[in-house]
């Protein structure tokens, strides 16, 4: 067996036993509803979207060839139609970040109905964290961005169309922006209170609302409640989260920790760890424990400003180190479930310095990429490395590739970003490239460019 084999054993081994005969179950048990209306089957994917609203209903999404294909694949263990990042992590044995199994123990109610549904409809934000951008934030697009606001595909006929779905739903995650700032969440959850008030609602919080409204909404159904911090330090948490103030967010996070408690449901804090806050990891960790919560560590890719991915491998051998050493109290549940969740980070980082030390061999021979050209040679080199396909093969990805990134900078020289657009381009992770541009035309890949990396006009 190779090691990919080795490392799925090792997944299944940490799931429940009648989730282990597929990779994932979100395209058997959830969709979920992005900006602009591309849905997914999970808000991790955003490569092979099932359908768009409202070109299509929610029922034809629900049904769509694209929605089975994907399961089709994942029965199989291929995680190649978007789900490289659980990939990852599974190889990585990073199984607390790992966003494929939190749909291991839903039910499968009917075939026909999906049990959870995500929704993340609006970008509306009052924080400019660091690591974000314009498409979760509203706030970032305005003023860092300077571009007009993104314009909402959903609407009232939306939350109508829902209603056929939530006498089945058992779970739903709302994800902004900030959902307490989001008028149409406001909607969905009155109809869900009227039609299934049973449904688990789990949030996404920056922390940084608490009006009294909120309060008696969360009072009326059964809030699951994250709240992201990505620092306890006052200066830090300043620089990473701009407009908040972590004086402010630390008595509304103990509010909905009390809350959560009192109500017997979940609460649990996230924290990104980058390059300006993982000496902050064992404190952070102490935090929760001192909660008496879980932590859950998010993953940063991008931008490379922050994501701990870019550093080279004497950088992150330095960090694993002085992480390593750190002492973690281990004396109940949930200290150890942390202890274990930070030492997935540490095992991460490894993996990342194993492709930095790829990364950095590769560019012994071709020479770090100065600009398009030979950012593509490397790209070559990359693929003559790392690919089981024949030359013929190779040659057609690297053209396929080439010819989406060119017409990528043909639209950014458009709004006199050609410059910024190639300079993003050429940072970008070959590994990344290969596994996700092929399987996608060259318009989705646009607009995974404009979301994800370099912010252009709709």
């Amino acid at each position: 067996m190779n090691k990919e084999g080795d490392q799925l054993l090792k997944y299944n081994e940490n799931r429940v036993p009648e989730a282990r005969s597929m990779g994932c179950w979100a395209p058997i048990k959830s969709l979920y509803f992005g900006f602009r209306g591309n849905t997914s089957v999970c808000c991790f994917n955003k490569i092979h979207v099932v359908g768009k609203y409202p070109e299509l209903t929610i029922r034809e999404i629900w049904d769509s060839a694209k929605r089975k294909e994907i399961a089709q694949r994942l029965v199989q263990n291929d995680f190649s139609l978007g789900c490289k990042g659980c990939e990852e992590l599974i190889l990585a044995e990073n199984y607390k970040a790992l966003p494929a199994k939190n749909f291991d123990t839903l039910p499968i109610l009917r075939t026909d109905y999906p049990s959870k549904m995500d929704f993340e409809l609006s970008n509306e934000c009052n924080l400019e964290c660091l690591m974000c951008r314009g498409e979760f934030s509203s706030a970032i697009r305005k003023n860092r961005e300077k571009l007009p606001p993104i314009k909402s595909a959903y609407d009232t006929n939306f939350v109508n169309q829902l209603e056929e779905f939530i006498p089945y739903l058992e779970n739903s995650h709302f994800l902004g922006g900030e959902p307490f700032l989001i008028p149409i969440y406001l909607d969905i959850w009155e109809r869900m209170v009227a039609i299934n008030p049973n449904i688990r609602i789990s949030i996404q919080t920056n922390g940084t609302i608490l009006t009294e409204r909120i309060k008696r909404i969360i009072h009326s159904m059964n809030f699951d409640i994250a709240v992201s911090i990505d620092s306890i330090e006052e200066d830090t948490y300043r620089v990473i989260r701009k407009n908040g103030e972590w004086k402010k967010v630390l008595p509304n996070v103990h509010y909905f920790r009390e809350y959560c408690r009192e109500n017997n449901t979940h609460f649990h804090i996230s924290f990104c760890p980058m390059i300006q806050n993982w000496e902050e990891l064992p404190k952070v960790v102490a935090f929760a424990n001192e909660l008496d919560c879980n932590i859950f560590f998010n993953t940063v890719f991008h931008p490379k400003s922050c994501s701990i991915g870019s550093l080279s491998s004497t950088e992150i051998s330095g960090i694993i180190d002085t992480l390593s050493n750190a002492e973690l109290s281990s004396n109940t549940q949930i200290e150890e479930e942390n202890k274990r969740s930070y030492l997935q980070v540490i095992s991460h980082f490894g993996l990342w310095k194993k492709e930095a030390l790829e990364r950095e061999e590769l560019e012994s021979k071709t020479g770090p990429a100065a600009d398009l050209t030979t950012y593509l040679e490397g790209l070559k080199h990359y693929l003559q490395e790392n690919s089981d396909s024949t030359l013929e093969e190779q040659a057609a990805i690297h053209a396929d590739i080439e010819a989406k990134l060119n017409y990528i900078i043909d639209v950014a020289a458009e709004n006199n970003l050609q410059e910024t657009a190639t300079g993003h381009i050429i940072e970008m992770n070959y590994k990344t490239v290969v596994e996700s541009l092929p399987q996608m035309d060259r318009e989705h890949a646009l607009y995974l460019f404009k979301s994800f990396v370099t912010p252009l006009p709709d």
